[in-house]
């Protein structure tokens, strides 16, 4: 039961990472050049960017 609960969380936090990357992008198109808006290129961020719209 506990494995699904951290399931779930990893899932909303990749779904709320890209929602604000596609924000980022519209208010600024030039954000997509400086795609890692976290200061340290984590994996993450590299695993997300490409998932975007």
């Amino acid at each position: 039961m506990l494995n699904i609960i951290i399931v779930l969380i990893k899932f909303l936090q990749s779904l709320i990472l890209r929602y604000f990357l596609s924000i980022f992008q519209l208010l600024d198109p030039s954000t997509k050049a400086k795609i890692p808006l976290f200061p340290s290129n984590s994996p993450t961020t590299l695993q997300t960017s490409p998932l975007l719209p």
